[in-house]
């Protein structure tokens, strides 16, 4: 059976040539990949994206200007909620939700990490609650020349959130009409309980923050509101199959990820990431699988869903040990481009450059990470 915990995976035995110095350098450099942050892995060859024309999006969390922290959840949800949508635009990439990673980005203009990040426009965001409406506020920045080629305000009920969300992503396609030729898509109304929806998007923010307890426990209180809410349903069963909840036993964990799924096909037949996933973790709690067969299906997941990051770092970890080194350094590489500070991109691309045998990288990395690690 192949085990998904992050731990497990971290874990994993890899077949390479055992070295006296590994353990001591392999401690010394996952300490390094959290300190040195976003401005060492922009140094690593192929970070950078090159100018080719390609349109890439960077989404910053939306702003939550009314300042209580559960606001603030539903603010950056939202923006998560959105990327969903954004996604599907034909010819439009989407990096992952844009963050500055370390105490060195703190003072750096966002719209500079972008750039660095490969991001060719910044989408960038408000949320002011006040009761059942909210007021959203958002701007298209075209990081080539700095200016704002579209901004727009809404002014909604928490109910008609859904509307505002495809119009941002209709606006978006109609600006970039001439470079993408593309049009947004519509997902309609997922939900009539705007309780629901709020409870949805707070564990979206809640589950970026590592908090995989509250999220799930917010799911839950969601369904319990909308029993027919369909995406909460996949994304309860999405949370399950990606850590392990505080408290869930493997058996209680297997039931609920097959219940929900079920659930939401039933309610949404065309949820088709849904039904990658259910092939998924049928293959996975096999006894016996093949790893040519799971990447193959984590391949096709990811290209339904490029905002599923956890599966790219499944795949790189599929690539670790199978003994593909190479590919799994390039996937962990562009995973730690977008996201510098996570521990489990870091820990593949420190087994990749160990099983190609770089360890004058590894030393590299050592000593970029600053003298106090150095020495």
């Amino acid at each position: 059976t192949l085990n998904t915990d992050p731990e497990s995976m971290k874990l994993s035995p890899v077949r390479q040539r055992r070295r006296p110095v590994r353990t001591a350098i392999l401690g010394l450099v996952l300490l390094a990949t959290l300190a040195a942050g976003y401005r060492l892995w922009l140094e690593l060859p192929g970070t950078k994206q090159a100018d080719d024309g390609t349109r890439t999006l960077a989404v910053m969390p939306f702003r939550e200007l009314s300042g209580t922290t559960e606001q603030g959840y539903f603010a950056e949800g939202l923006s998560e909620d959105l990327l969903k949508l954004l996604v599907k635009i034909p010819g439009l990439e989407v990096s992952a939700t844009l963050t500055r990673a370390g105490p060195a980005d703190q003072d750096r203009p966002i719209e500079e990490i972008a750039r660095e990040r490969g991001a060719t426009h910044l989408l960038q965001g408000s949320v002011r609650r006040s009761g059942e409406r909210a007021r959203i506020s958002v701007q298209l920045l075209d990081l080539n020349n700095g200016v704002h080629v579209w901004s727009e305000s809404y002014d909604r009920k928490l109910i008609d959130i859904f509307a505002v969300q495809d119009d941002i992503s209709r606006a978006i396609a109609s600006t970039l009409r001439v470079q993408l030729g593309a049009t947004a898509s519509s997902r309609g109304r997922p939900t009539a309980n705007p309780e629901a929806y709020r409870l949805y998007v707070e564990a979206l923010s809640l589950y970026s923050r590592y908090m995989t307890g509250e999220a799930t426990q917010a799911l839950e209180r969601a369904i319990a509101l909308d029993p027919e809410f369909a995406d909460a349903h996949y994304q309860l069963a999405e949370f399950h199959i990606n850590d392990p909840v505080p408290g869930v036993t493997a058996e209680v964990r297997d039931q609920k990820v097959r219940q929900h799924l079920a659930i939401a096909l039933q309610l949404d037949p065309e949820l088709e990431r849904a039904r990658l996933l259910e092939r998924l973790w049928d293959l996975w709690t096999k006894p016996d699988i093949s790893m040519g067969q799971s990447l193959e299906l984590l391949e096709e997941i990811y290209a339904a869903d490029p905002t599923y990051t956890r599966v790219r770092l499944w795949i790189a970890a599929s690539h670790l040990r199978m003994g593909y080194f190479s590919r799994s350094l390039s996937i962990s590489q562009e995973l730690l481009a977008s996201d510098p500070l996570n521990p489990s991109a870091g820990y593949v691309y420190t087994l990749s450059l160990l099983g190609l045998g770089r360890l004058v990288e590894l030393e590299a990395l050592i000593i970029a990470s600053g003298p106090g690690l150095a020495e």
